[in-house]
């Protein structure tokens, strides 16, 4: 099995979490297409929610500055955000991390700051104060 690692930050009720994991996968852990499908079965085993308030919304990117932004930031630079969570694939961000190992399996790791902001695999919000439903 070979491990590549993942960011999830979330905020529950105003309250956010950082969590660093590794996941697994018997395919090559360079195609996107197989990280994605195994943040997606970890996602779904831990009853992540699956749908986003977004596209309901009838702010739009002109009055949302999550929606304005090309480059998503973390999920805690939104602070009208209350509920959701986002998901980092850190192999993609490759170029932004030093390991302190040479391996990607179980690792350490630190992110830098990217000029672009960071290539987010999901971000799903459920909750945000900006909300406003379509007429």
């Amino acid at each position: 099995m070979k491990e590549f690692p993942i960011i999830i930050n979330e905020v529950k009720d105003g309250k956010y979490e950082t969590k660093r994991l590794s996941l697994q996968t018997k395919d090559d852990i360079k195609k996107k297409v197989v990280r994605a499908r195994e943040i997606s079965k970890y996602l779904n085993a831990n009853n992540y929610e699956k749908y986003c308030i977004c596209s309901d919304c009838a702010l739009g990117p002109l009055s949302c500055p999550k929606m304005a932004d090309i480059s998503k930031k973390e999920i805690e630079k939104y602070p009208f955000i209350t509920t959701g969570f986002q998901v980092i694939d850190i192999y993609q961000n490759i170029d932004d991390i030093k390991y302190s190992d040479s391996e990607l399996g179980d690792c350490e790791y630190e992110r830098t700051e990217r000029n672009n902001g960071l290539r987010i695999e999901k971000f799903v919000i459920s909750k945000c104060r900006k909300f406003k439903g379509r007429m």
